[in-house]
């Protein structure tokens, strides 16, 4: 562990602010999720009982959910920043920009078919069960090998990691492999709001951080 630097008083404050906006931003990613999954059921059983439709919906879960993605995709590349800055480390560079990738690409995909299923219906729901669980089961598999990635070479690393960030690499490790069984896949949904609560709280302790730089 190498000693802490002394920094000017006026410089310490600036360079502790540097990550602050994405780890909050990264908590509130942590909301976001569980009040979007949450509404969009709601809005589901609302339609039904007043409409009389029970097929797929676009609601307010929608936009809250794109917001998600926005500050979730804001959280990586600062994080990214954050391991090039504070430990030199370039190692999953190429990940998070699979990640970032997939985010959006996941996030279209699902507004696509729910648009479209929507504007169609009524139409066979097997077909419709059918697309949906399948497109979702290679997505599911995409993201498990990237998290598996992820979490294996930051356990690897040869960098000294903060406690915070190896506890995020054994969680990122345990996502995918929730996800590359894809019965499991749940259960890595669960770990979303964790997973982003840990990443806020990395880029919060940012000062900390840099005193074994």
């Amino acid at each position: 562990m190498g000693t802490a630097t002394y920094m000017p008083e006026g410089v310490e404050r600036m360079d502790g602010n540097r990550y602050s906006l994405a780890g909050w931003l990264s908590l509130v990613a942590a909301v976001l999720f569980p009040v979007s999954f949450v509404l969009g059921i709601l809005e589901a059983a609302v339609v039904d009982k007043a409409f009389g439709f029970d097929g797929p919906i676009l609601g307010p879960s929608d936009g809250i959910s794109v917001l998600f993605t926005v500050l979730a995709i804001y959280a990586l590349v600062v994080f990214r920043r954050f391991l090039h800055d504070r430990h030199q480390y370039y190692g999953i560079d190429g990940l998070i920009t699979l990640s970032i990738a997939w985010s959006v690409l996941f996030q279209l995909t699902s507004l696509g078919i729910g648009a479209l299923a929507m504007l169609a219906w009524p139409i066979d729901e097997g077909v419709f069960l059918v697309v949906t669980l399948g497109t979702l089961g290679l997505f599911m598999l995409a993201a498990g090998v990237i998290d598996l990635l992820i979490g294996i070479r930051l356990l690897q690393a040869k960098q000294q990691f903060s406690e915070l960030i190896r506890v995020f690499a054994v969680l990122t490790l345990l996502s995918g492999i929730f996800e590359v069984s894809i019965l499991l896949s749940p259960l890595a949904l669960l770990l979303i709001p964790v997973h982003f609560v840990l990443l806020g709280l990395i880029l919060l302790r940012e000062r900390e951080e840099a005193e074994f730089v």
